[in-house]
């Protein structure tokens, strides 16, 4: 469970070995988005519910790694930074070591 200064709580699940999951869900009070599959490579799917009425998608595919190298790539060209900053990366990090203690702990973890 995640609690947010706003707040909104989102109560998530994940795992290393449910083999074979592809998907996401985000329900709110107003509607649902999902992705099924949401993780592929190619053929993602989404659909959306609101006011009674579910909407399909297909989200165009790119080749992710190759947007990420260049992007990296004309960041060191221009001398600026990149998109994506390692800052943002050490920021995953401490929510999911404060998700694994509270696991652990057995209590809240609260992240300043």
């Amino acid at each position: 469970m995640l609690k947010f200064p706003s707040g909104v709580i989102a109560n998530c699940y994940t795992s290393y070995g449910a083999d074979g999951v592809n998907r996401y869900r985000a329900t709110g009070p107003n509607g649902w988005v999902q992705m099924d599959p949401a993780y592929s490579y190619l053929g993602l799917m989404q659909q959306y519910y609101q006011s009674g009425k579910t909407t399909a998608t297909q989200p165009s595919t790119w080749d992710q790694f190759a947007t990420e190298i260049d992007a990296f790539s004309e960041a060191i060209g221009q001398g600026r930074d990149v998109t994506t900053p390692g800052e943002e990366g050490l920021r995953d990090m401490k929510i999911l070591m404060a998700c694994y203690e509270s696991a652990r702990a057995g209590k809240n973890v609260v992240l300043g």
